[in-house]
């Protein structure tokens, strides 16, 4: 596993860059652009535990003291309905008392079976949504 840190050290345009090849490779870019933290996750999903995936998208949210929150997938193979509501229920867990705002965009519609299903898994504890579309997840940010 490699891990690149953008070169502007503390600045608001952080960027942080996770890679592993072999034979469930990954990609995840994480920044922050006006207030948002923004985690692309692309590739295999590689977390065994899904609760880590969403405790790494909190500590980068604390560190920059950041309330907002836009993760994409883009993974290159489906998540299985198992893996789909172990990722939605662990973020319900993680988030429910930490008052983070985060809209979720599954962008190749592998990762959850709809829009609708995010809602019903996380029993709408925090407030988040699904969406389809970046633009979608931005402009319900925006709102929040």
């Amino acid at each position: 596993m490699t891990t690149t840190q953008g070169s502007g050290g503390f600045s608001m345009n952080q960027s942080r860059s996770i890679s592993r090849s072999g034979s469930t490779p990954y990609h995840i870019l994480i920044n922050q652009e006006a207030g948002v933290l923004r985690v692309k996750l692309g590739g295999h999903w590689a977390y065994r535990d899904s609760k880590a995936f969403w405790a790494m998208v909190m500590r980068e949210s604390i560190s920059r003291s950041l309330q907002k929150a836009l993760v994409m997938f883009q993974l290159s193979e489906p998540l299985s309905l198992k893996q789909a509501c172990e990722l939605a229920v662990s973020a319900n867990s993680t988030f429910l008392d930490h008052g983070l705002c985060m809209a979720v965009v599954d962008s190749n519609r592998r990762s959850f079976p709809n829009t609708a299903f995010w809602q019903l898994a996380t029993a709408d504890s925090f407030t988040s949504a699904l969406f389809n579309q970046q633009n979608d997840a931005e402009q319900w940010l925006g709102n929040h």
